[in-house]
């Protein structure tokens, strides 16, 4: 029990959007990320309310049942809440990925307009998003020699010298959408 609560903690800090869930689709628990990204799109993060246990509910009780990826289980105004399976955290306790629909359309617009591949795409979002490239690392589970690596790629495709130019031609771009 107590080691279970330290990984919370644990992911609380480290900034991951994650939801725990039972093979029901109840929300057992979620980083205060996962909690403030489903406020903003819904309003309310209340999963007794009608709305939650009417549609998202079971949409999340298909994803665990289906192990299945990129699935839209909120959408409101227009912004959906997209999530992924992450695995078993515990005995009847599965852990789900959320990400932010309108950031997977910044991360299709960056990739087509410049012409970059889609792990390309992802740096330069979390770049121009003021991420270091430790934080990037984290974020796509990989080293930040390989972001590194990216960004020396984005650099040559944009034509431009540091991070700083290459997240200005990427806000300025999603700015103007």
């Amino acid at each position: 029990m107590q080691m279970a609560q330290s990984a919370r903690i644990a992911l609380d800090v480290a900034g991951r959007i994650l939801l725990a869930v039972n093979r029901q689709g109840v929300v057992l628990w979620s980083t205060p990320q996962a909690a403030g990204l489903l406020k903003r799109v819904l309003g309310v993060f209340d999963t007794e309310a009608a709305s939650w246990t009417g549609t998202v509910k079971p949409r999340l009780a298909d994803l665990v049942a289906q192990r299945a990826s990129d699935r839209v289980i909120v959408s409101a105004g227009g912004a959906n809440v997209l999530a992924s399976w992450l695995g078993e955290a515990g005995p009847g306790e599965y852990l789900l990925h959320l990400s932010d629909g309108a950031a997977a359309n910044d991360h299709t617009l960056l990739k087509q307009k410049l012409e970059l591949t889609a792990r390309e795409a992802e740096v330069l979002l979390w770049t121009a998003q003021g991420k270091s490239n430790r934080d990037i690392a984290e974020i796509l589970d990989c080293s930040p020699r390989t972001v590194n690596k990216h960004l020396e790629q984005i650099y040559s495709k944009l034509g431009v010298e540091n991070r700083t130019a290459a997240a200005a031609i990427a806000v300025r771009l999603l700015i103007d959408k």
